[in-house]
């Protein structure tokens, strides 16, 4: 799927015209109209970002840089195994995320072939749409990943997710709402960050 479907998708999904689409990022239905039918093959990097956030949505998503698959609706045994994984919720200062203990909540996750380690429960908004609120993002733990990569990482007392960009001696922090300014932790700083694993799925709860 090329990024002019990605964007013929989106604008579908939300009920949003070409014309409301161009009007919103300042462009004519027809510009809109060669990206969707891949006359443009390349956004220009100044447009992307513009387009995303009209169509409620990231430019890595746009470009197909995702890596997540989503789990829509509750997950059915099917017949397959389950295991157990532990959902991870706050944690005492110092106290490395992974060691082995008692946790408060597990869930259950079908033998479907893929690596998960653990789930954290997704409470704000920061990282929507990709991931809503009530949402179990499914984390196999690492303790690093490659930079533009979703990872679940431990600020202080807590776990959340956050776009991960490596910096010298530090990480920024990106969310994938943009009302959430991106973060800085150094290494030399009290209270840094460290990586816990990498998001690779999430569960859609849906009622």
């Amino acid at each position: 799927m090329n990024i002019g479907t990605r964007i013929r998708q989106r604008r579908k999904q939300l009920g949003i015209s070409a014309e409301e689409l161009a009007e919103r990022v300042g462009k004519s239905p027809a510009t809109i109209y060669r990206y969707e039918n891949g006359d443009i093959t390349k956004v220009d990097s100044s447009m992307l970002r513009p387009i995303a956030q009209a169509l409620q949505t990231t430019p890595a998503h746009l470009m197909g840089w995702d890596e997540a698959p989503a789990i829509p609706g509750l997950i059915g045994r099917g017949g397959l195994g389950v295991r157990r994984v532990p959902v991870l919720g706050d944690t005492a200062a110092g106290e490395p995320i992974v060691a082995n203990r008692e946790y408060d909540e597990y869930i259950e996750i079908p033998e479907d072939g893929h690596h998960y380690d653990a789930a954290l429960r997704v409470t704000g908004d920061s990282m929507a749409p990709r991931f809503r609120i009530g949402d179990l993002a499914l984390i196999r733990y690492q303790d690093d990943v490659a930079d533009g990569q979703i990872a679940a990482v431990c600020l202080d007392d807590c776990v959340t997710l956050k776009r991960v960009y490596h910096m010298p001696r530090g990480l920024q922090l990106l969310s994938e709402n943009p009302s959430h300014p991106p973060q800085v932790y150094m290494d030399d700083e009290v209270g840094n960050a460290h990586l816990v694993g990498l998001a690779v799925g999430v569960l859609h709860w849906e009622y």
